[in-house]
């Protein structure tokens, strides 16, 4: 990974290893995928409930986005939840959100 600087190299390498699994799992590929997204939550910030999903433009990239892949870079004491109110985890998938 050219881009990255030691301590940011662990996160980019798991990161797009757990990508990795998720792909092969959908039986995806790299150039259908949407870019990655980092987000930061200031204190009473929040996301309001959505649907993930693709333009119109993008949705003839590849169809449908078929996974979610979430990793927090910080613990805290209070709050930080994510709730999928419809989603049912599958059974043997390593990411319950697929």
């Amino acid at each position: 990974m050219r881009f990255c600087v030691i301590p940011v190299c662990v996160f980019c390498c798991c990161t797009y290893y757990q990508v990795f699994c998720i792909m092969h799992q959908t039986c995806s590929y790299a150039e259908n995928g949407e870019g990655l997204q980092v987000i930061h939550y200031g204190v009473g910030q929040k996301f309001v409930p959505h649907y993930d999903s693709r333009s119109n433009e993008s949705f003839w990239n590849g169809g449908p986005r078929v996974a979610t892949f979430l990793m927090y870079l910080s613990d805290v004491e209070e709050g930080g939840e994510t709730v999928f109110p419809s989603a049912k985890p599958m059974k043997f998938s390593s990411n319950p959100y697929i």
